[in-house]
């Protein structure tokens, strides 16, 4: 053994623990908070759950944060009951600014990301993954992500007629205003991937509120309501004699109601719709 063995094994031997000590401190001890269900989603598809200590009150997947702590909601997440759990890191929307400023002035860790399109997902994989140092993760996902869409955009696809209109949001019972998916909207690019034309493909904002006079003026031959009161969607909409004869489906799956890393389940869904309207 030459004089310099001795020094290279402990050199060696100091690599190993403290790549482990690195990586317990990336991963095992970190504690993680969401405040709205797509952050929740984000943490999922990185297989990060089992490190999330709380999420808003409308996360539901995957269903081991149903029994989490709650922490408020996407309009006012509860920054006092995030404090008292000392997360590593919370992962917020970008809009929620007040809750982000007030988090940071506390110390706690903020990674806040725009979550409006499928575009925002993919970049949000990526800032997540960053943050906690599994880049490669992140890529894996948006690959997923990419691969979803490339095989929507390749499958056989004939012409559509098919005018669709997607309630975002109204009252229960009998439509009367409603919130709709417009352009550039999430839901807008769903439609797009399967061939699907946004009857408020005309709108000039993304989620335009629409009163039921203008619905009748679209006269759409597909209704889609995601809306919290869609329980009674197909009754509700058919109660009107004008929609009578209206195709109505309602879908309350979390990856349609905002934007999600499991879109091509969505767009599965949206395909399958599709190929019973033709």
């Amino acid at each position: 053994m030459t004089r310099f063995q001795p020094l290279i094994l402990f050199v060696l031997l100091l690599t190993f623990c403290k790549g482990d000590f690195q990586n317990f401190k990336a991963t095992e001890s970190i504690k993680i908070v969401t405040t709205t269900p797509s952050a929740t989603e984000l943490v999922a598809a990185l297989d990060q759950t089992k490190h999330l200590v709380a999420v808003d009150k409308f996360s539901t997947f995957p269903k081991e944060v149903i029994s989490l702590p709650k922490i408020g909601d996407f309009m006012s997440p509860n920054v006092e009951a995030i404090a008292k759990l000392k997360p590593s890191l919370v992962v917020l929307d970008k809009t929620q600014v007040d809750a982000e400023r007030m988090l940071q002035k506390i110390g706690i860790k903020t990674l806040a990301l725009p979550m409006l399109t499928i575009a925002d997902v993919k970049h949000g994989l990526l800032e997540l993954g960053n943050s906690l140092n599994i880049s490669e993760k992140a890529s894996s996902a948006i690959a997923d992500i990419d691969r979803s869409l490339q095989k929507a955009r390749t499958a056989p696809q004939s012409a559509s007629s098919n005018q669709t209109l997607v309630v975002i949001d109204r009252a229960k019972g009998k439509p009367m205003s409603l919130i709709a998916a417009g352009p550039k909207s999430y839901f807008d690019e769903l439609l797009k991937s399967v061939n699907l034309t946004n009857a408020l493909s005309d709108s000039k904002v993304d989620y335009p509120n629409v009163s039921l006079e203008t619905v009748f003026k679209k006269s759409p031959n597909l209704i889609i309501d995601v809306s919290i009161g869609s329980d009674d969607a197909i009754s509700d909409w058919q109660s009107i004699p004008h929609f009578v004869d209206t195709k109505v489906v309602s879908f309350k799956e979390p990856y349609f109601l905002s934007p999600s890393p499991r879109v091509y389940l969505a767009i599965e869904a949206l395909y399958a719709l599709r190929e019973q309207l033709n």
